[in-house]
């Protein structure tokens, strides 16, 4: 049988200031139409996503993030 690795314990200072570093303090509203929102009732229904703020939160930060990388300014 495998054992379990032991996780390494971060120090408390360090998790009170990561906490306070990614509290959410903006809002953004996003309005779908009808189709839309149905598309997004399905797909979270099929792969059983509860939280849709955090599906919405993944996707959009990604989408960002993978189009920020394609378009890193290339010396060569």
């Amino acid at each position: 049988m495998k054992r379990k690795k032991a996780k390494k314990k971060l120090s408390p200072d360090f998790q009170r200031q990561f906490n306070k570093s990614m509290v959410r303090r903006y809002q953004k509203s996003i309005r779908f139409n009808e189709k839309e929102i149905s598309f997004i009732e399905d797909y979270c229904e099929r792969y059983n996503i509860h939280s849709k703020s955090a599906f919405f939160r993944d996707c959009i930060i990604g989408a960002v993030l993978r189009e920020m990388d394609d378009n890193y300014p290339k010396l060569f």
